[in-house]
C-alpha cells in the first residue's frame, strides 16, 4: 500500500495571496513610521524655533529696557516695506545706547538682513570716564587731541553695520523683524517672525518692552 505525501506546501495562488497581504501590512507599517517620524520632526522643529524666538526676544528686551537712548531705528523701503505707518514698521536696524554697567556705556546695533534671514548684533562699550574725556578733548585747540577724541567716540557712538564681520548672529530663520515706537507709554513693541525653511514651521513672538528711562522716546521726533 502506497502512502500519499500530505505535506503539499503552498500553491502559487496562496503564495501570491500571502505576499499581497504581507505587502499591504508593510505599507501600513511604513506609513505609520513615516507619519510618526514626520510628526516628531515637525514638533522638534517647532520646539526649537519657539526656544530660539524666546531667547532672541529676551536678549533684545534686556538691551531695550536699560536703554539710555534709542539712538536710531531705520525702516526698510521699497515694495516689501509695510505701508501702514500707524502700526508696526519693518525695521532694518535698531541702534540702542544703554548702561551695561554702573560706569560703562554700551552702544548696540541689532540689524536684520532679509537676504540671509538673520538678526545680527554688534556691541561696543566704553567707560563713562573715557567718553567724558573724549567729549572734553573735542573742544581742545590741539588738532591731535581732537582727532583722537573723534576716533574714540566714532568707534562706539555711530551706527555699525552689524551684518559685517564686526557683528555676531543673534538669530537664524528670521522671516520678519518689526518694531513700533510708543512714546506716550514709553514702550517699544516688538514682533519677530521665524520660519524653518526645511519644515516650513512658523512662529511669531509679539510683546511690548517698557523702557526704564521715561525720557528716552519722548525726546525724539518719531515719524
Amino acid at each position: 500500500m502506497i502512502l500519499k505525501n500530505r505535506n503539499k506546501g503552498f500553491t502559487f495562488i496562496e503564495l501570491i495571496l500571502y505576499m499581497a497581504i504581507l505587502g499591504i501590512f508593510m505599507v501600513a507599517v511604513m506609513s505609520i513610521i513615516s507619519t510618526t517620524v514626520a510628526s516628531h520632526k515637525k514638533q522638534s522643529s517647532r520646539q526649537k524655533i519657539q526656544t530660539q524666538a524666546t531667547e532672541t526676544y529676551d536678549a533684545i528686551a534686556d538691551i531695550v529696557m536699560g536703554a539710555s537712548d534709542i539712538a536710531d531705528i531705520k525702516t526698510f523701503g521699497g515694495v516689501d516695506a509695510s505701508k501702514d505707518e500707524q502700526t508696526f514698521i519693518d525695521a532694518d536696524y535698531l541702534w540702542v545706547q544703554y548702561s551695561s554697567e554702573l560706569d560703562k556705556t554700551a552702544f548696540c546695533t541689532i540689524k536684520y538682513s532679509k537676504t540671509d534671514k538673520k538678526l545680527y548684533i554688534s556691541r561696543q562699550e566704553m567707560s563713562d570716564e573715557d567718553i567724558a574725556k573724549a567729549k572734553q578733548d573735542l573742544k581742545s585747540s590741539d588738532p591731535t587731541k581732537v582727532n583722537a577724541a573723534q576716533a574714540t567716540l566714532s568707534s562706539c557712538t555711530q551706527y555699525v553695520d552689524s551684518s559685517s564681520q564686526k557683528g555676531t548672529v543673534l538669530a537664524n530663520n528670521v522671516a520678519s523683524f518689526q518694531l513700533q515706537v510708543n512714546p506716550d507709554d514709553n514702550s517699544l513693541a516688538v514682533i519677530i517672525g521665524f520660519e524653518d525653511e526645511k519644515t516650513n514651521e512658523k512662529y511669531k513672538v509679539t510683546s511690548v518692552v517698557g523702557l526704564r528711562n521715561s525720557f528716552v522716546l519722548k525726546k525724539h521726533e518719531w515719524d
